[in-house]
């Protein structure tokens, strides 16, 4: 859940392919964005809400539509970013929500 309002649902999880952390959340954002997938990086998860089954995250809602979508990121369709090129598309990422990556 967003600072205002339901986001959508995780619908996977991208890792670091060599030492196996966790880095990404994949959100599908169902009807609310068309359902784009929006990558989302640990540092803004919340605390879990085990009894709702979701969690916060430190993010408005207009910030988790003007991000990148996954399609676009996976298809090598931002600049200077290969399709098949992770790290770079992990540094991009992180460096779009000013975390580390």
């Amino acid at each position: 859940m967003a600072s205002d309002g339901l986001i959508g649902t995780v619908s996977d999880f991208l890792f670091d392919d060599t030492s196996w952390p966790v880095r990404w959340l994949v959100v599908d954002t169902g009807s609310w964005l068309s359902g784009r997938k929006v990558l989302l990086p640990l540092s803004v998860l919340g605390c879990p809400e085990p009894r709702q089954r979701e969690f916060a995250i430190d993010l408005a809602m207009q910030q988790v539509k003007d991000s990148l979508d996954m399609a676009m990121i996976r298809k090598g369709q931002v600049r200077k970013i290969g399709g098949r090129d992770m790290r770079a598309q992990a540094a991009f990422i992180a460096k779009l929500f000013g975390v580390a990556s």
